[in-house]
């Protein structure tokens, strides 16, 4: 696993937890959301979010 993958993460894993997000974390999110070429609603099952927090 790649240093980068270890940071997404970790923002990942804060995001989750947190009921708010920095710009910074909310960009991170965004980002790996798009790259990983999953739904909303699986990307956030995965991550443990929920699909209406990404799509707002």
């Amino acid at each position: 696993m790649g240093r980068n993958t270890e940071k997404v993460d970790a923002t990942l894993a804060r995001a989750a937890a947190s009921n708010y997000w920095t710009e910074a974390e909310a960009q991170a999110v965004l980002e790996a959301y798009e790259a990983s070429g999953l739904s909303v609603g699986e990307f956030a099952r995965r991550h443990g979010l929920t699909p209406q927090r990404l799509r707002w």
